[in-house]
Formats: structure tokens, sequence, C-alpha cells
């Protein structure tokens, strides 16, 4: 698994791009029930939308996210941070 060096919220990963590019980008989250209706719109079945649902501030807050050293031990140099990379491809956000 290749994987940059730290797990980060989606707000955080929002703050970063923001930054790098230095415009304001708002990250409004998506409540449950917004979320759940979605699911339904989109043909999911009650019982998979209610195994899903807890799963999303999880996934919101970066805590499902795992960190790998893969690309140290590949390379030998650190990953690059989400971070260095937005610096580098803020172009393509503007």
């Amino acid at each position: 698994m290749l994987t940059g060096p730290e797990a980060l919220s989606v707000s955080e990963q929002v703050k970063i791009l923001s930054d790098a590019i230095g415009k304001p980008i708002e990250y409004v989250p998506v409540s449950d029930d917004a979320t759940r209706s979605g699911m339904q719109k989109a043909g999911l079945s009650p019982e998979l939308i209610d195994a899903l649902i807890p799963f999303a501030e999880f996934i919101r807050s970066g805590k499902a996210a795992q960190v790998f050293p893969t690309i140290k031990e590949i390379t030998g140099r650190a990953a690059f941070t989400f971070s260095d990379w937005a610096r580098e491809n803020a172009a393509a956000f503007n």
C-alpha cells in the first residue's frame, strides 16, 4: 500500500488546499440524514445504508486512513505530505 506520511481529516485537507491556492475554500460536512437521503435516491438498500452510515464520520475525521511506510522502504526517503502535493499542484485548482 502506498500512502502519504499522515492521516488527515477532510477539513484538514480542505484547509491545506485553501492555503496552497491562496483562496478560501469552505468545507461543508454532509449530515447523516442528507447522506442517507442521497443513498436512498441512488437505490441502495436500507440494510446497506444502515451499515454504511456509521462510517461516514469515521471517514470524514481521517481516522479511517492508515499510514504505511512503503514509500520510505522502497525509495529511502519519506513520502511527500499532502501539503507538499497541494503546493506543487496548486495551479490545477485555480
